[in-house]
């Protein structure tokens, strides 16, 4: 964990949606540990998992900041230039079979959906695009203010223009500043979602003319 904007009390968790029914069916035999649950908002059964789900979902944490402490002053966490720095931090989750036997492929674990939790309303996730919700989403959100999901087509988590609510890079990150919109940090990025990831797929690269950097957060040296 490196920055949360703004104030929302924010979770994080992922499910496994092409587990295996070999483990979706003695799921009982697999130990999850290490999730930081600080409210009562979420429900987990004794191994770990979350409870009322189809799919193998972990909840690695409920609320950012109870794992990043808040420095005292501004809105979120690194993300204003002006206000004190926070020592990053790893939550270090194990999933453990305790007797049954199973291998990397019941798992799928390359095919994870991560989601956010927005501030402490389970119903309220946010997906990567065309990710679908977890049985415990609130779908009557879905088309309400900019987002444009529809179910019916399997569009998930995105503006009109495609703009996608979530994104994941497999690279570091330099993220915006507070307040500030994510184009107007990264000139293409844009293009790229326009473009449904046909242009500029490199648009997060710190190359010439990518970036305008007064715009994005300046993690200090050491």
């Amino acid at each position: 964990l490196k920055a949360s904007g703004a104030s929302l009390e924010n979770g994080f968790g992922f499910n496994l949606p092409q587990a295996s029914q070999n483990l979706i069916s003695q799921l009982g035999d697999v130990e999850v540990t290490g999730s930081e649950i600080h409210s009562n908002y979420i429900n987990l059964v004794g191994n770990g998992f979350e409870a009322n789900q189809t799919k193998p979902t972990v909840i690695v944490f409920d609320n950012f900041f109870k794992v990043m402490d808040h420095p005292g002053i501004g809105l979120g966490i690194n993300t204003e230039a002006d206000k004190p720095f926070v020592a990053f931090d790893t939550v270090n989750l194990l999933i453990k079979p305790t007797s049954a036997m199973f291998t990397m492929v019941d798992f799928q674990f390359e095919h994870w959906n991560p989601f956010i939790i927005v501030n402490g309303e389970r119903g309220k996730e946010v997906h990567l695009p065309n990710h679908p919700p977890t049985d415990l989403a609130d779908l009557s959100i879905f088309g309400t203010y900019e987002d444009s999901s529809n179910p019916t087509t399997g569009r998930y988590y995105k503006t009109a223009n495609n703009l996608p609510w979530a994104i994941n890079i497999v690279s570091e990150f330099a993220w915006p500043l507070e307040k500030v919109n994510i184009v107007e940090a990264y000139k293409h990025f844009f293009d790229w979602a326009r473009s449904s990831g046909a242009e500029y797929g490199d648009w997060y690269e710190d190359k010439a003319g990518y970036r305008e950097s007064e715009n994005i957060y300046a993690v200090p040296e050491d």
